[in-house]
């Protein structure tokens, strides 16, 4: 039996497409789990904060994981993101999941909080995400979370 922490995982993205195979991608690891797929900025930040549509949620489950596409309508990713730093989600992971592979748009995305910043790709093999890169990731920053002791 694995003591290895199961994620919830918020998933951002305006293709219903990438999210289907975001899903199951995310599906195969088991160690994460979708609490709410979303398709733009300002609807996770209505999500986060526990505003308009989600106001009569009871206490739902913030995620340990954010997975963030960049270009979307309403709300793009850049925008959330410095939404984000005036709106902390404590110990919250910030994965930065583009279709761009631009030197500009990874530096801005970490320079804005991000985490980590992953490419999208039609190739099979190679779509979403490496995945054992974000577990990774995800058992790194969890190993540095100061402990309530």
């Amino acid at each position: 039996m694995s003591s290895k922490k199961t994620y919830g995982v918020l998933v951002v993205d305006d293709s219903e497409d990438d999210r289907f195979f975001l899903k199951k991608a995310l599906a195969r690891g088991h160690r994460f789990h979708v609490l709410a797929e979303l398709e733009n900025g300002e609807e996770a930040a209505e999500y986060l904060a526990g505003r308009g549509k989600f106001h009569r949620r009871e206490a739902p489950p913030l995620p340990d994981l954010l997975i963030l596409d960049l270009k979307m309508p309403r709300m793009n990713g850049y925008e959330l993101l410095q939404w984000l730093q005036s709106h902390p989600v404590p110990h919250m992971t910030v994965v930065v999941l583009s279709g761009s592979n631009l030197e500009g748009d990874v530096e801005m995305s970490m320079k804005l909080g991000a985490h980590g910043f992953w490419t999208k790709t039609s190739i099979a093999e190679h779509q979403w995400p490496p995945l054992h890169d974000i577990e990774a990731l995800m058992d790194k920053r969890e190993k540095e979370k100061p402990r309530d002791d």
